[in-house]
């Protein structure tokens, strides 16, 4: 049977899993315009914000507290409008997520911003229950409430910034299928 090569190796490699993950992602999308132009636009609709006529992602970016998001989501000008934390089945930290949400309403750009989680979709429901105890506080709007006060979108706004949360499956589904639109190489370092 084969293996591809990266599936090979993954085991012997001792970063944590969520740093492969968006160090994999973010080559994809600095690779591609179509890919990032259509990973921007996914991020925008999943967390109910406008959407930035060209961002650029960079990993592990740091800042002022020591806050470290997994990925930066950066307009032109170098305004962070999208932070994302990969998660797979680590715990929050205590920057996550407050810091982070902190971090985007220090910037005055005036942009809706957004702190999108990524995880494994059997993780959604108790990821997004524990963000939502720990902002509890700070929860002034929910626009995706249904009737019956259940969160359908999984997207709130936490005073002034967009929160919410997606599985790496969705996103995958997503640049799968613009890679394969175009018949980019880069669909197999995707599938990896």
């Amino acid at each position: 049977m084969y293996y591809p090569l990266l599936a090979k190796l993954f085991p012997r490699i001792t970063t944590p899993a969520e740093d492969v993950a968006t160090i994999s992602l973010c080559h994809i999308l600095d690779h591609s315009k179509t890919a990032r132009d259509g990973f921007k636009i996914f991020l925008a609709n999943k967390a109910g914000i406008s959407i930035v006529s060209d961002l650029y992602f960079k990993t592990q970016s740091s800042g002022e507290n020591k806050e470290r998001p997994d990925i930066s989501g950066r307009d032109t000008d170098g305004n962070e409008i999208i932070l994302c934390e990969a998660k797979f089945w680590a715990g929050l930290t205590k920057n996550q997520p407050i810091a982070y949400l902190e971090r985007l309403r220090k910037h005055t750009h005036n942009t809706e911003k957004a702190l999108v989680f990524i995880c494994p979709n059997q993780r959604k429901v108790s990821l997004w229950g524990e963000l939502l105890r720990i902002c509890e506080q700070s929860i002034v709007e929910d626009q995706t409430k249904s009737r019956d006060n259940s969160v359908e979108a999984n997207s709130i706004m936490i005073d002034g910034i967009k929160m919410s949360i997606v599985s790496w499956r969705e996103i995958i589904n997503v640049l799968r299928e613009i890679l394969a639109s175009e018949n980019s190489p880069l669909l197999s370092d995707l599938e990896q």
